[in-house]
């Protein structure tokens, strides 16, 4: 009974020292400086912004990602393609996906299973409503980095 005692006391002594023994937490720090002007007549934003990142992690970055948002709303984009894509699928709610040929088979209905917020909507945009980013330069440590 002491050696369980014992054992278990040790256990847990062995279990605290490797908690305690973890690299303390970082986290990453980001300021932003935009600078923005709305071109009301032409429906334009125009801007520049600055990031300035901090990396407190023992890691060194070796790459920088950006997601260009609004690059997704253009006729033709993977995301115009794929949201066209979506309307060739059938459903039907008794059944889940089927096909418009299994659908006439068995008689019954089934409906497009488009995305109600696009559908084909971006593939009909106008010059006027495309929008898009676009970045122009990149400076690292006052260094120009290239883009891809």
């Amino acid at each position: 009974m002491i050696k369980k005692s014992i054992l278990t006391i040790l256990a847990l002594i062995i279990f605290a020292n490797l908690s305690n023994a973890q690299a303390d937490r970082w986290q990453q720090h980001i300021d932003y400086k935009i600078k923005a002007a709305l071109d009301v007549t032409n429906n334009i934003v125009k801007g520049t912004e600055e990031i300035v990142y901090t990396n407190n992690s023992p890691d060194t970055l070796r790459k920088v990602y950006f997601h260009m948002y609004w690059n997704a709303f253009q006729p033709n984009s993977s995301m115009d393609i794929r949201s066209r894509e979506l309307g060739k699928n059938l459903l039907n709610f008794k059944r889940g996906s089927i096909t418009a040929s299994n659908a006439t088979m068995l008689g019954q209905e089934a409906t497009q299973d488009w995305d109600r917020r696009v559908r084909d909507r971006i593939q009909k945009l106008s010059s006027t409503e495309i929008c898009y980013q676009g970045i122009s330069q990149i400076l690292i440590d006052g260094k120009e980095q290239e883009l891809y």
